[in-house]
């Protein structure tokens, strides 16, 4: 049988649980979990399954976080609770951590979400629809000065064949844009679904 080993080494302030998780404590490297799985994977934390708890972190550098019930897969949540500011962050294509990606700002009397924080020229923002991966395009550092633009259906010369729409307290037409037709209707009728019948209709 395969001897394992709980340690306490009061010489180097260890405490080695040699399970193939190995978990150590010491006191100038901090805390760590490390596995030798030959599998790949490094640290999986499992709940019971009457709990919704489950974390897991592979050597390929992948971390999930589920909170989900086996017994209900539809319910569940993942709770991130910072005192001050929960950021975000990720890596370029050289391998160079990048800031400002998206941060959650708390420890004030105004609470925000910002999109590139201390606006950064690589930090672009957009939203997807069915026909567009640019409905909303926000380019960091495009237009006319290079100091940003903002894109509604898409950018570029191909654009995108969705309507915008913004409603008002009187009026759920207020502006009507028509991405088939390439015209724009103000303050149309309300209770229609008829679109703008001239470039410009007022």
């Amino acid at each position: 049988s395969t001897v394992r080993e709980f340690k306490i080494d009061a010489s180097v302030n260890d405490l080695i649980l040699d399970t193939g998780l190995e978990i150590y404590f010491k006191d100038t490297d901090g805390a760590s979990i490390a596995s030798s799985n030959a599998n790949g994977q490094n640290i999986k934390i499992d709940a019971p399954d009457t709990s919704s708890a489950s974390m897991e972190l592979t050597s390929a550098g992948a971390l999930k976080i589920q909170g989900r019930n086996p017994a209900s897969t539809t319910s569940g949540a993942v709770n991130i609770i910072a005192g001050d500011k929960t950021q975000i962050k990720a890596t370029d294509n050289t391998g160079t951590i990048r800031t400002g990606h998206l941060v959650v700002q708390g420890g004030s009397a105004v609470q925000e979400v910002v999109i590139n924080e201390d606006s950064h020229d690589y930090v672009d923002f957009r939203v997807e629809t069915d026909g567009s991966d640019k409905a909303i395009y926000v380019d960091a550092d495009g237009g006319l000065a290079g100091t940003g633009e903002v894109h509604i259906g898409g950018s570029g010369g191909a654009g995108w064949n969705g309507d915008f729409n913004v409603h008002s307290t009187s009026r759920s037409r207020t502006l009507f844009v028509d991405g088939q037709a390439s015209k724009v209707g103000i303050l149309l009728q309300d209770g229609t679904t008829s679109r703008p019948q001239a470039e410009l209709q007022i």
